[in-house]
Formats: structure tokens, sequence, C-alpha cells
């Protein structure tokens, strides 16, 4: 009689034995508890070709040292899934990780292409870089609450995926460089509320249409290029960032909205350029405005530049052929790269700026191509026509008016001497053009 063979097996092992426990290679289950170390698992990654389903809840993971070095390691910690430690196991489709496991090493399952369960341990800490890189068939993950640090291309590359989520109490504070690049599937995320930094390209070439982070409100820098090749439509930033990235929405022809940061202290390089925003545009109290950061878009009617505002990069707003009217709150000019407003007809597109700078601006390069705002004749403050004695009368009132507030016209033509302030000067000047 032909005996049956054994395709599932539990084990009881002590660290380092796994291989004189198992003698039959074909298996397709296994079960592992009491301890485990480095040879273990790189003994199951050599071997195990056929295994389809692995726990390992009931196994604790301690240190170890091996005589020949694995990707370059030789020493291995404890509660650590080991680098590459089960790495494209090619039938492996469902995992329960041990219940002390503070670390997911680096790779430690990449390229395990039918991998569809993974069940975390509530107390990991950390996904090493790359450590489910290619997973293809990875539909759906939910952090573990202690999760703090999700690596460098940790999810990268799982083409199925299609929710990625932090527990409601989720201390996830890092999401790193290229970490969810090329998920094709991925249409949703919550990445939680303590997180702080998102690396760069971390979502590229995803399927998000929003990308609403305004539940995220400690989070302060977001990486270069990360939403390259996504369609998103509607993006929504939270009042606590401070840095993004250079060409976060670069050419995604399907964004047509965005609220960004008031704490934003840039507006980067490349960051809105070949966007499809539409209506108006108000910048946060930025100092600088970055090369090429509204490059050719076409379909915005009219931006706000701020008070804060000292520099504008080269083309920063050049091909914006829709804009209809601009304005710039900044009382001092502020500096430009080469050709700003390249392909702009700026003749046609009035500039509001404060009437005290607008000489300021006349005379400053690029700038003096706009259509400016006629406030009328200096001292003529009452607008009659006529420097009298009633302009004289009501700058005496304007000076006298404790915090009453004037229309840009009459502010205009009071600050005769155009020093950017309402004062006795200007009366004394208004009279000396009547005496005149």
């Amino acid at each position: 009689m032909m005996a049956l063979r054994t395709f599932a097996l539990e084990v009881h092992n002590k660290a380092g034995n796994l291989q004189g426990e198992i003698k039959d290679l074909s298996i397709t289950s296994l079960i592992v508890t009491g301890t485990m170390n480095a040879s273990d698992f790189y003994f199951i990654d050599d071997h195990l070709k056929h295994l389809e389903s692995l726990d390992l809840s009931g196994a604790t993971v301690v240190p170890c040292n091996v005589p020949v070095t694995r990707y370059f390691k030789s020493e291995f910690a404890a509660d650590e899934l080991p680098v590459a430690a089960l790495a494209d196991m090619p039938q492996l489709a469902a995992i329960v990780l041990p219940r002390g496991l503070k670390v997911i090493g680096q790779g430690a399952l990449a390229g395990c292409d039918r991998l569809t369960a993974i069940t975390f341990p509530d107390n990991l800490e950390t996904i090493g870089d790359y450590a489910f890189a290619g997973c293809s068939a990875l539909q759906h993950v939910t952090l573990p609450p202690a999760v703090v640090t999700v690596g460098k291309g940790a999810f990268m590359r799982c083409g199925a995926l299609e929710r990625f989520e932090a527990a409601p109490s989720s201390q996830l504070a890092s999401l790193g460089d290229w970490a969810l690049m090329d998920c094709q599937a991925l249409t949703h995320i919550d990445l939680g509320p303590s997180l702080q930094s998102i690396g760069e390209r971390a979502l590229a070439g995803t399927q998000l249409t929003v990308l609403d982070l305004s539940g995220s409100p400690r989070l302060e820098q977001v990486g270069d290029w990360l939403m390259v090749l996504t369609p998103v439509e509607q993006a929504k930033m939270p009042g606590s960032l401070k840095r993004m990235g250079d060409g976060i929405f670069l050419y995604d022809s399907t964004l047509t909205h965005i609220d960004l940061s008031t704490k934003l202290t840039a507006v980067s390089d490349y960051l809105l350029a070949g966007t499809a925003l539409t209506g108006d545009l108000t910048l946060p109290a930025v100092e600088t405005v970055g090369n090429f950061a509204l490059y050719n878009v076409s379909t915005l009617s009219s931006v706000a530049l701020p008070a804060t505002l000292t520099f504008m990069g080269n083309r920063a707003m050049a091909g914006m052929t829709g804009m209809t009217a601009l304005s710039c709150r900044a009382s001092n000019v502020p500096e430009l790269g080469d050709e700003v407003w390249a392909g702009v007809n700026q003749s046609q597109v009035p500039l509001d700026i404060p009437p005290a700078a607008r000489f300021k601006y006349r005379d400053a390069d690029q700038w003096r191509e706009f259509l400016f705002r006629d406030y009328g004749v200096i001292g003529d403050v009452n607008g009659d026509g006529e420097v009298n004695i009633a302009d004289v009368n009501l700058l005496i009132a304007m000076v006298l008016s404790h915090g009453n507030v004037y229309s840009d016209d009459v502010v205009a033509r009071a600050d005769v001497n155009m020093d950017g302030e309402i004062n006795v000067a200007d009366i004394n000047a208004v009279i000396s053009i009547i005496l005149s």
C-alpha cells in the first residue's frame, strides 16, 4: 500500500532546528510554535517551495549569529523578521506573523506574488524597506496601531492593492520614499492622525483621484514628485503642512482644485505645472514661488499673490494664457527670475497691487508689462478733479480717522509723498501743491 504524503505540518521548534524537524519538503501548510531564528527562516525560504500557508503566531524570534552571511549580515536581532527572510516564496498565499514581532526586515516578503492575506501582530513598530515590494496579489492592508515607520518601497508595485489604511489609533509617523509607488489599483488611503512626513514618489503611479490628507493634522512635509502619473482631481492639504516637494502634481491634467496649507513657506519648483486648476487661486503666506511652479496652467483665471512674497522663479507662471487678473499684496516688489510670464498677454491683465507701491511696480522689470489701474491725480484726495482745500480737509480726517477704512483709490491719491503712509507730511504736500 502506498503511504499518503503529508502536506500540512505543525512543529514545536527550538531555534535553529527547523531543518531537522521537517522531512517532507512538499508540505503546503506549516504551523510553527516555540522559538525561531534567522537560519530557520532561510531554511523555509530555500526549501519549502510548495508552502501556501504559514502560521507563526505562536513562535518567538530570537537573536542569532550565522556562520555564513546572508544578504551581507551575520547577526540577527530578536523580534525581527530577518532581511529577505521569506522573499520570493512562489506559492505563499497567507501568513500569520509572530505575536511578539516588532520589526519586519528589509525585503522580508518581497516578491511573494501570490500573497493575499497578512496577519500583523498588534505590537509591530517598523515595516522595513521593500518589505512587501512586488506582492502583486495583495489587495488590502490595514496597519496595526503601533506601527511608526513604513520604509522605502515597502509596498511598491503591489499591483492589486486597492486600500491602504492605518488603524484609527495609529502611531504611523513616516511613510518612506516610494512606499506605495506603482500600486496601480490603489484608490483609497488613510494614513492616520500621527503622520508627520511622506517621502518622495510615495504615491506616484497609483489611481487615487482624491488626495485628502486633512486627517493627518501633524503632517509637516511631503516629498518630491509625490503624485506623478496619478490622476488626482482634488487635493486637500492639512493646515500643519510646511513643505511640499518639487513637482508633486506635475502635469496632472485632471487636477482642478487644491486647498493649500496656510503654513506653507514656499510653492516649490514644478509643484502645479501643467495641471487643470480652474477659477481663482489664492496662494498662502509663502515667501517664494519656485521655477515653473504654475507653468502652463492655462485654465486658471486669476492668481492672488501674498504680501509675504519676495521671489518668483524662472517661468513660474509662463503659459498661463487664461489669466484675466493678477494681484500681489507685497509692498516691496518681489524679485523675479527669467521670463516669469512668458506667453501671457500681460498688457491685457490688470495688476492689483498696494496703491502706495504702484510706482515701484511700474518701474520694475517684467511687472511693468501689466495693465495698471489709474487711481487719478495725486493730491486730488476726494477725486473731484481739483486739488484744493477740500482735499486738505479730507486728509486731516484720514489722519484722525482712528481706523476708518478708505478705498484704494482715495488712499492712492492721499499718499502724496508715496511713502506708504497717510500722515501730516501728505497734508503739507497737498498745501504745497495748492500754493504752487
